[in-house]
This record gives structure tokens, C-alpha cells and sequence, in this order.
């Protein structure tokens, strides 16, 4: 498990800028996307996408 995730992090979806990927979030603002997932019934990797959407809908 712990190896898929490191290539993962280590090689980042073709279509998402970079600049979003390398944005270092603010410990409030992740809790606040945990939570907006529990409340959706998300789980953690749909919840790191519903984040990455909501900055790509900002930085566009």
C-alpha cells in the first residue's frame, strides 16, 4: 500500500498543473476537506480529488 502511494505522489496525473500539486495546504484547510468528505461519504482518495477539482476550479 505504502509503495503504490509513494508513486503515485512521486509521479502526479498528467493533467493536473503542477503548481496545484506542489501547493502546500494548510493543515485547517485538509481537515476541512476530511470533513466535507465524511459528510459526502467520500473516501480519503476521493476526497484528495474533490480537493485538487476545487483548486483547478481557483487557479483557472
Amino acid at each position: 500500500m505504502t509503495h503504490q502511494r509513494d508513486r503515485v505522489e512521486a509521479e502526479p496525473p498528467k493533467e493536473v498543473p503542477r503548481a496545484v500539486v506542489s501547493l502546500r495546504l494548510d493543515k485547517n484547510v485538509i481537515r476541512e476537506f476530511k470533513m466535507e468528505a465524511a459528510r459526502r461519504g467520500l473516501k480519503l482518495n476521493e476526497c484528495f480529488e474533490l480537493m485538487l477539482t476545487t483548486f483547478r476550479e481557483k487557479t483557472s
